[in-house]
This record gives C-alpha cells, structure tokens and sequence, in this order.
C-alpha cells in the first residue's frame, strides 16, 4: 500500500509531466522564406498546435507570408501564404 505521502509526490508529478501539460509546440512565422517571428504555443495535440498556430497567424496574416508549427524536431504543419478563407475569388 502506498503512503499518503508517496501518493501526493506521485500525483504532483503527474501533474508536471508534459503529457498533462500538452506539448510544447513553435509557431514560426516567416516572411520572404525565412523565420521573422515566433510564439511558443502549448497543444493538447498536433490538430490543437495547428488550430492555435492558424488563430494566431490569422491575427497578424498582413504582416508575414505563412506560418510553420514545429513539434520539437518535427514540422507538423506549413501553412499556405495566406490563412484559409482569405483567398480572393
């Protein structure tokens, strides 16, 4: 049987971990090929980094040509040069 200590550090561990905080995700935004801005974002899952990623490219699209969501060493989205529902008709 655990002790009611030996429980509460596992639980504040659990706590901690990156599986119960989401995964840090890098939200690059470039401008003519390369990297001129980037937002850290923290994602429940690659769908959710791409989701805040496209929200927050949204909000300054005018000022940069597309955004990258980078997981790490792994690039999990590339955005077209414009957010979507933007193109012109």
């Amino acid at each position: 049987m655990l002790s009611k200590t030996r429980i509460c550090v596992l639980a504040l561990l659990c706590a901690r971990s990156p599986l119960a905080l989401g995964a840090i995700m890098r939200c690059y935004f470039l401008r003519n090929g390369h990297i001129a801005a980037v937002e850290v974002v923290t994602a429940s899952s690659n769908e959710d980094g791409v989701e805040q990623g496209q929200a927050l490219f949204e909000e300054c699209y005018d000022r940069f040509d597309g955004f990258e969501v980078w997981d790490e060493g792994r690039c999990i989205h590339r955005s077209p040069a414009s957010p979507v529902g933007s193109q012109p008709m």
